[in-house]
């Protein structure tokens, strides 16, 4: 009985601390992460340029076919995992929290670059 309980035990365990299997085709949370950073910097980039809405328009897609190629995905990997994430909303949400971390350490880092480039003596 002792061993049963054991076994049972040590099965318990060992499940409830596994990460949770993705569904295939569904990209993992830090490559989305990373992947939803990028299109929001080209959708900030592209609406600060004084173009008209269509010329942006495609400019933007072409921005996100190489995002999608930088990450070796496609725009419907990308769309199918953002199905799946928004499924699960406090998932998605901390997903969403790094990618403001990541917009933040962003900026930070190109605010000091223009500081460094501001400061140089003419």
């Amino acid at each position: 009985m002792k061993q049963l309980f054991l076994v049972i035990a040590l099965f318990l365990l060992t499940s409830s601390c596994q990460e949770e299997k993705l569904p295939k085709g569904i990209l993992e949370k830090q490559k989305m992460v990373s992947v939803i950073t990028d299109i929001q910097l080209v959708d900030s980039y592209v609406t600060q340029i004084p173009y008209n809405d269509t010329l942006a328009t495609l400019q933007s897609s072409e921005y996100y076919k190489a995002i999608y190629r930088k990450y070796k995905i496609s725009r419907k990997d990308f769309d199918k995992s953002l199905q799946y994430y928004s499924k699960q909303p406090k998932v998605l949400d901390s997903m969403y929290s790094q990618v403001l971390t990541n917009l933040n350490k962003a900026e930070k880092k190109v605010n000091k670059s223009l500081k460094k480039v501001n400061d140089i003596p003419e």
